[in-house]
């Protein structure tokens, strides 16, 4: 759901939102490759209301046509460290501890993979926002990043307090917590050299 046009929030994929969002984007003047980027991410998103619910159409042979017979899944960030297909009784099993499907040796601490996840949105969403800041999105940037230092301050002092769990990788992680402040200090920098557009 996105408040830019409504308080209420509409869904990103629906026609109403898409055509309010082009109709703005029109009122811009972007270069047409410019506003074909734009297009294209305006448009190419799906409603995943929509597709979770029609997996139990599908299964109890109910009318799709409005719809379409599109199925959305929501997996977990755990899915990458899968090595084989499994059956819903083996997940079920490893979320619970039963037993272990993850053979990989790789897997990062889930704080530390969060904190990624986050990195990369903040990178991608700040290489877009470079070309055409305003101050909304100056100020946008400047509460994420924020937020994230605030976020790493809290995790930093929870595991310099932590003396019982996470021994073999405290070290790690607040290596990697420090390295990931630095960087958002950076995005702080290059943020305040960028010339906002009125």
């Amino acid at each position: 759901m996105d408040k830019e046009f409504k308080e209420t929030g509409i869904c990103t994929a629906s026609r109403e939102y898409q055509y309010l969002k082009i109709k703005a984007l029109e009122k811009q003047d972007l270069t047409q490759e410019a506003y074909n980027k734009e297009i294209d991410k305006i448009t190419t998103k799906s409603c995943t209301c929509v597709g979770l619910g029609t997996s139990a159409l599908l299964k109890y042979n109910l009318d799709t046509k409005v719809e379409g017979d599109g199925v959305s899944i929501c997996p977990g960030p755990n899915m990458a460290y899968y090595s084989k297909v499994m059956s819903l009784q083996n997940i079920t099993d490893h979320i619970y501890g039963r037993t272990n499907v993850i053979t990989r040796k790789d897997r990062p601490n889930l704080f530390l993979k969060e904190l990624q996840i986050y990195m990369d949105f903040l990178n991608n969403k700040f290489e877009e926002a470079k070309t055409s800041m305003g101050r909304k999105e100056g100020k946008y940037f400047k509460v994420f990043i924020n937020n994230m230092k605030s976020g790493i301050d809290y995790y930093q002092n929870l595991f310099n307090e932590v003396t019982t769990s996470f021994n073999d990788a405290k070290g790690t992680i607040l290596n990697e917590l420090e390295k990931t402040k630095t960087v958002l200090n950076q995005f702080q920098r290059e943020l305040e050299a960028i010339p906002v557009k009125v």
